[in-house]
């Protein structure tokens, strides 16, 4: 089961202890850019959805995707924490890409 970006976010939200409404804000302090940033690369890992469509769900432009992507690959080799938090976004069950569902 593919999850819906919104899905993505709550579970973010949850696994980062950043509250959802900052997810979604403009804030830009350290600990909501990073949750932001974890939730649109699961975004752009799970979910169908292209980089315009990924940007107007975290009201966005679809660079900033682009750039965050780019950014998070960069960096999740370096950081066993970031990988430790995307981890948990993204294998919420049946969420994982080729799960066995049977």
């Amino acid at each position: 089961m593919t999850p819906t970006i919104r899905e993505i976010q709550k579970r973010t939200a949850a696994a980062t202890g950043v509250p959802l409404s900052d997810i979604m804000s403009y804030r830009r302090d350290g600990p909501t850019t990073r949750a932001r940033q974890i939730a649109m690369y699961a975004a752009r890992l799970l979910t169908p959805f292209s980089l315009p469509q990924i940007g107007q769900a975290f009201n966005r432009d679809h660079t900033t995707v682009l750039y965050t992507v780019r950014r998070i690959e960069s960096r999740i080799y370096g950081e066993p924490d970031l990988v430790s938090a995307i981890r948990k976004v993204c294998t919420a069950g049946d969420w994982r890409k080729g799960a066995d569902h049977g």
